[in-house]
């Protein structure tokens, strides 16, 4: 895999990632090559989460500082959704007239996450979410396009698709409930996410009450904090 030995691999991760198909190896490799390209750190952990900083998660892009992470201690279908997700914010990021770069979009998402952290106030928390959406959003159809294209032997583009329904609506959810969804809710885990529609939405603009109650049921079963 050549390239591999420039990433921040532990050894778990290593040997994670000898099991797995050609395919998706050569994808990190791929990844890898980018990373080294544009000067963005990948790091690659065998453990199940990684450290964000602000809270742990399967995986995330950033730009400052400009960094690719990844835990692949899970099954393969989540891996490898992850690992699209994050490299479609990275497209985001390389796109300089993409939503990523929209400095007010910015603003209002960074005034969503520090109200969830009880650090800031604002008049419409679900206002804030809808642009944390509009980014998200713009993320998983690029996202879906990729599993269509390349990654539908692995994941089934209906369920991606249902499951970034679900995630963009969470987002509605924490707004209401002023706290990130718990490890109660798996948003990859089809008994939760096969309650939302089975083509990606064009529009998130309001969370039903029927799907606010299902939220609601699943994130009282663990308060363990970010998922």
């Amino acid at each position: 895999m050549g390239v591999i030995s420039d990433v921040k691999i532990d050894q778990k991760a290593r040997s994670i990632l000898k099991t797995f198909p050609k395919d998706v190896q050569d994808y990190f490799s791929e990844i890898a090559e980018r990373c080294k390209k544009h000067g963005v750190v990948f790091r690659v952990s065998g453990s199940q989460k990684v450290n964000s900083g602000s809270g742990s998660c399967g995986g995330y892009f950033c730009d400052q500082p400009s960094e690719f992470a990844i835990a692949i201690n899970k099954p393969l279908k989540s891996v490898v959704a992850t690992l699209v997700h994050e490299d479609s914010h990275f497209d985001q990021w390389l796109e300089k007239g993409s939503i990523w770069h929209d400095k007010a979009n910015t603003k209002k998402m960074n005034s969503f996450y520090f109200w969830l952290m009880k650090q800031e106030t604002i008049k419409d928390p679900t206002d804030a979410a809808r642009h944390v959406i509009l980014l998200e959003a713009d993320c998983e159809r690029r996202s879906l396009k990729k599993v269509r294209k390349r990654w539908s032997h692995i994941i089934s583009p209906t369920d991606y698709a249902q499951s970034a329904n679900a995630y963009m609506f969470s987002y509605l959810y924490m707004a209401k409930s002023r706290r990130w969804i718990s490890d109660g809710i798996h948003l990859g885990k089809k008994c939760f996410f096969r309650n939302f529609p089975k083509r990606f939405l064009p529009d998130f603009t309001e969370l039903s009450d029927s799907h606010f109650d299902l939220f609601k049921r699943f994130d009282g079963k663990n308060k363990s904090g970010p998922a």
